[in-house]
């Protein structure tokens, strides 16, 4: 079986030159999500594993320094990075023509029935190349879905009309695959698809058994990620501040659109660090006492997506206190902290109560045990390919 997987993913050099050449400041998130996840499916599969990715360097010359794109092969995870022209619409329309190219070049050389595409793109410039070759040769196709189209927390630039004609276009798309892989059951639900599928929240990687931080001394609560209003940010610093809790700190980093309020907090506690090297994330987690995610139950987001930091939060051996999301499995109970409720009031209350009477190092080191345990990388790979050969 060969399996082709269509993705952005980016190797730690091809985000070095990235970094060089957009004049905006990206995360890169997704594409370093793909890279790792490929680089677990190479492992298993070798060469019966073929990747395309699609090139990040923004449009020239608004937010980009670069016109043309050369294609980069990373021999690591045998996948071809497609370079192109980087205007807008062009590149787009370029990479659809040669991603269907490139894969039903692969199909012909392999036949068709032993072929399965998996794909990590909720836009549709990534699904129709693929769907044109699938529908053509009658190949399997499967999509992981981090987000729902109507959840997803991307930032599109344009009239709205065009945004939401081209969000459409992403969820028809997303309910054309022949299987799932979902972060959440309640997908499945919105997606209204009777096919194959499986739960895998995401996975963490064994990033922290490389460092080995002093925790700090003071009880300190940290929060990375999104720093925007909808995501509890508000509720969040006023419940630290009301808690009052001595020798304490409140950490905070991140980007959005909460960052101009949180720098007009009068309060030497609250410190806010910006935007930083995610190296630099993982060792202040492994430094503070409790990290939080407080996200409110009360969006969609919080039962059809499934917040990644949770496991990175994990992992780190750090206890994590978080909003009981409807995406979060009954599994993970015994490893969490949660909070009663996304107010002021009932943060505070939880973390004066936390801090007198929970055991925070224990059920740290007990949910850093679990993850590594269930939901590393290689098991998490191992749990997709065994589906994708189901389907054949």
């Amino acid at each position: 079986m060969k399996i082709m997987f269509i993705s952005s993913a980016v190797s730690s050099d091809g985000i070095t030159h990235l970094n060089r050449v957009n004049k905006r400041h990206i995360n890169y998130v997704q594409q370093k999500w793909d890279y790792i996840f490929s680089k677990a499916v190479f492992k298993l599969l070798k060469f019966n594993f073929k990747g395309f990715s699609y090139s990040s360097v923004s449009a020239y010359p608004k937010y980009s320094n670069e016109l043309y794109t050369s294609d980069v092969m990373m021999d690591e995870i045998n996948t071809e990075c497609l370079g192109g022209i980087n205007l807008p619409i062009i590149k787009q329309l370029v990479w659809m023509f040669r991603l269907m190219r490139k894969i039903e070049k692969v199909v012909k050389n392999e036949g068709a029935e032993n072929v399965i595409i998996l794909t990590n793109c909720i836009q549709f410039l990534s699904a129709w190349p693929v769907m044109r070759v699938a529908r053509k040769y009658h190949i399997k196709t499967v999509a992981i879905v981090p987000d729902l189209p109507d959840c997803d927390m991307c930032v599109y630039h344009g009239p709205q009309k065009m945004i939401k004609w081209y969000k459409s276009l992403n969820l028809k798309y997303k309910k054309s695959f022949d299987g799932y892989i979902c972060f959440s059951k309640f997908q499945m639900d919105y997606l209204n698809r009777n096919v194959p599928y499986i739960v895998m929240e995401g996975f963490c990687t064994t990033e922290f058994e490389l460092s080995n931080e002093q925790q700090s001394s003071k009880f300190v609560v940290m929060y990375a990620g999104g720093v925007r209003t909808e995501y509890g940010l508000e509720e969040l610093v006023e419940g630290f501040l009301l808690a009052d809790i001595p020798e304490s700190e409140l950490w905070i980093f991140g980007n959005g659109d909460y960052v101009k309020e949180l720098n007009n907090v009068n309060d030497p506690r609250v410190k806010y660090w910006g935007v930083v090297d995610k190296s630099v994330v993982l060792r202040y987690e492994q430094m503070a006492t409790l990290l939080v995610n407080p996200r409110p139950t009360t969006e969609a987001f919080s039962y059809l997506s499934f917040p990644s930091k949770i496991l990175e939060y994990m992992a780190s051996g750090t206890p994590l206190m978080t909003s009981h999301l409807g995406s979060i499995p009954s599994e993970y109970d015994d490893y969490l902290l949660y909070f009663d409720q996304i107010d002021a009031l009932s943060i505070a209350r939880n973390l004066i109560e936390v801090k007198n009477n929970v055991d925070l190092n224990a059920i740290g080191q007990k949910a850093k045990m679990f993850v590594l345990r269930n939901k590393s990388v290689d098991v998490q790979a191992k749990r997709v390919v065994d589906f994708l050969e189901s389907l054949i």
